[in-house]
């Protein structure tokens, strides 16, 4: 099984196992997160300027970087939002 990483905010937890998914306090069932063709766009850019040997990134680290960079935007982080990133096992 894949282990998932989610981001916590305030308003909520998003998790990327594939695809992004919700998660709100409460007893609310988690869904996926909506499709956003701007995120989409900006995580394929993150993903194409990692990729340059030079930087000396395994594939594996690139992915991770994706997906906590994709569930950044995803959960709207900004300059002043807290928040928490946790892999799960």
């Amino acid at each position: 099984m894949a282990k998932a990483i989610c981001i916590i905010t305030s308003s909520g937890m998003k998790c990327l196992s594939s695809p992004v998914k919700e998660h709100h306090p409460g007893d609310v069932p988690c869904r996926i997160a909506p499709r956003n063709a701007s995120r989409d766009a900006q995580v394929a850019e993150i993903r194409r300027r990692l990729r340059p040997k030079r930087l000396g990134l395994s594939k594996p680290k690139q992915d991770v970087i994706v997906k906590v960079v994709e569930l950044l935007l995803a959960a709207n982080v900004g300059a002043d939002t807290p928040f928490a990133i946790i892999k799960v096992a």
